[in-house]
């Protein structure tokens, strides 16, 4: 059964045994408008340069449905579709989506994706690729989306109920809020700051190494390693086995994204960085540090943004994950989102059964 991910507190819901097969509809089926959902047409590369720029997160890369479905629903079938306009004989391709279906249960991965000129077509071109889906239970969203709360929306699409819906919080640096580097370091708070002159004190000679593609892998062994003890430390019960396996296929899956880095000084290292680079987002996805670092691991923080700033010339985002409360173990990491001057994007995770409109 589906829950988006880090969510246990969203309730499952089981569908009848005698649900259908939400990919039983087949053939293009247009909305009652003039917009038409079909297969998608398009390569990978296309599809993932279409996904960065309708600013999806790196969970709508095509290849990242291979991933999610290794970690939530093994056995689900992906299914990818576009939807176009069309006029007359013109047609134009305003979005596209993935879903992983199996027993009538299907999970969008993880948003329906519509250019920028498009969104306001969004609940038409959901309204279509309802249709082309055909009837079933469907969630929508996740804990690293960007998009808009949309599940107003699709309770006013015919056919449509939302069942249940979760709200959900991402934290993240909007580099356009600055003119230049130097004016994000002027803002954000002194203990930062503090920290990386202590790193300089303490370790000279400390170096930040960075890996890209697939041998970002290799600092896979000393960054789980990390994060385990990190969460043994905090009390936190985790499956060291499954920390492994989901931080390996995630990061074989998303290859080409994936970025890793470590600080080492010349004991070894102290500090690991794992994210994604996807457009003009990046996404801070795991990290950990040895217990007496010496700031070390906000040098690597910093660098990391320092980084994602540059590449996007100051106009992109770095997420730094899901909100967290501010109560122990993590109250210390939203202290420290806070002290990089992130801010909470308000997110949704719902929901919601369709019937085809009579």
């Amino acid at each position: 059964m589906w829950s988006p991910p880090s969510a246990p507190a969203l309730a499952r819901i089981r569908s009848p045994q005698s649900a259908p097969d939400i990919f039983a509809a087949s053939g293009t089926r247009a909305a009652p408008s003039h917009l038409v959902a079909r297969p998608n047409r398009y390569s990978p590369a296309e599809w993932d340069a279409f996904a960065q720029a309708c600013g999806a997160s790196f969970r709508g890369a095509y290849a990242a449905a291979f991933w999610w479905r290794f970690d939530h629903q093994p056995g689900g079938r992906i299914k990818r579709m576009e939807v176009v306009v069309q006029n007359g004989p013109e047609q134009r391709r305003i979005a596209q989506f993935a879903v992983s279906a199996r027993n009538g249960e299907a999970a969008f991965l993880d948003t329906l994706q519509v250019l920028p000129p498009y969104r306001h077509l969004w609940a038409e071109a959901m309204e279509a690729a309802l249709r082309a889906l055909g009837p079933g239970l469907f969630h929508y969203g996740s804990d690293w989306s960007l998009d808009n709360v949309r599940a107003p929306l699709v309770d006013g699409i015919p056919g449509a109920r939302v069942i249940s819906r979760r709200q959900s919080w991402l934290d993240v640096i909007d580099f356009r809020r600055w003119t230049e580097w130097r004016a994000y370091l002027s803002a954000i708070s002194t203990n930062v700051l503090r920290n990386d002159r202590k790193c300089a004190h303490h370790h000279p000679r400390l170096r930040i190494e960075t890996r890209n593609g697939a041998s970002a892998l290799t600092c896979a062994p000393r960054l789980n390693l990390m994060r385990w003890r990190m969460y043994r430390e905090k009390g936190v019960a985790v499956s060291p086995l499954k920390l492994v396996l989901r931080s390996a296929a995630r990061t074989w899956c998303l290859r080409q994204y994936a970025m890793t880095a470590l600080a080492i000084s010349e004991a070894g290292p102290l500090s690991a960085y794992a994210g994604i680079d996807f457009g003009r987002t990046s996404f801070y996805l795991e990290g950990a540090s040895t217990r007496n670092n010496g700031g070390a691991a906000w040098r690597l923080l910093l660098a990391m943004v320092q980084a994602a700033f540059e590449r996007t010339e100051g106009q992109g985002l770095f997420v730094l994950g899901p909100s967290v409360g501010s109560e122990p173990p993590w109250d210390g990491l939203a202290r420290s989102r806070r002290q990089l001057r992130a801010t909470a994007v308000e997110g949704c995770c719902f929901s919601f059964r369709y019937e085809s409109p009579s």
